[in-house]
């Protein structure tokens, strides 16, 4: 999985991703993006083709204040 990101962090199309603390259950991945490329990661990612991630949600997001 973490390989699998370098290149998505490279070219900056991942802006950052991470565990929800403290019980790791869950996590977040911030993508600049479409939505089909977004998808697409989602579907090659080894956490969610070797089943250990078994649902993901994709939703788009505005930044209202700040700079990424």
């Amino acid at each position: 999985h973490l390989k699998f990101t370098e290149s998505y962090i490279a070219d900056k199309t991942m802006i950052a991703g991470g565990a929800y603390l403290p019980e790791m259950e869950a996590g977040l991945l911030l993508f600049r993006g479409t939505r089909e490329m977004v998808e697409k990661y989602a579907k090659h990612d080894p956490y969610v083709t070797e089943g250990l991630v078994t649902k993901y949600q994709i939703r788009e997001w505005d930044i209202a204040v700040g700079k990424v």
